[in-house]
């Protein structure tokens, strides 16, 4: 496995998503990432340690508590297929260990505020290209 190749296929699958403003489920996402993968590499399963910690380093990367520099947390486009189509607990887990998240917001409404703030972000990055 190519961690390095992981990462990056996973921020462009990301960062499309957000681009059009669309959702992906967390096992379509992990059947994207298995299209990486060498033959002898296990497979990636959608509530796999990989996978978590590959949308970790997605909003880490992103998320900068200074406002003017904080482009959201990009793993907010990954959610669970059935209803509520949300983020599971470690994005809201993640989200109050970076301080995104504080006490007095609703989870919901942060991950409408995030995803919000991605699809306007790379919207405009979009239109710039």
């Amino acid at each position: 496995m190519n961690r390095q190749r992981l990462e990056e296929k996973t921020r462009a699958v990301l960062e499309d998503r957000a681009r059009r403003g669309i959702l992906i489920s967390y096992s379509k996402l992990a059947k994207i990432l298995n299209g990486e993968l060498e033959p002898d590499d296990s497979p990636i399963e959608p509530d796999s340690w990989l996978l978590k910690d590959l949308l970790r380093v997605m909003s880490e990367e992103d998320y900068d508590e200074d406002k003017t520099k904080n482009k959201g947390m990009l793993s907010a486009v990954v959610v669970y297929k059935n209803d509520p189509q949300i983020p599971g607990p470690g994005f809201f887990k993640l989200a109050r260990n970076i301080g995104a998240l504080t006490d007095d917001m609703d989870d919901y409404d942060f991950f409408i505020l995030q995803i919000k703030k991605v699809y306007k972000v790379h919207g405009e990055k979009n239109k710039k290209e």
